[in-house]
């Protein structure tokens, strides 16, 4: 390895099993949800909890904590005016 390339991790990955027991797998494939599925659970759900008043301590809400980058609204960066 190079003295300025990055460093490698490496990763112990377990042998894989070509054959696992088909039953085993069709419990497998029926306790995992799909994408799809997901998204059509969350659509048919309502809200658990109405959103909560934000209070003078918090600055962020909590909505915005857990949502997902694409879904938190962007902020737009101002650069300071110079001073003449």
């Amino acid at each position: 390895m190079e003295p300025n390339s990055p460093k490698k991790i490496q990763f112990a990955v377990p042998l894989f099993q070509s054959q696992i027991d088909p039953e085993a797998a069709e419990q497998i494939r029926k306790r995992r949800p799909t994408p799809a599925s997901l998204v059509i659970m969350n659509e048919h759900m309502p809200p658990a909890l109405p959103p909560a008043p934000l209070t003078p301590l918090s600055s962020v809400s909590p909505q915005s904590q857990n949502a997902s980058p694409k879904q938190r609204k962007q902020s737009v960066f101002t650069p300071p005016a110079l001073k003449g």
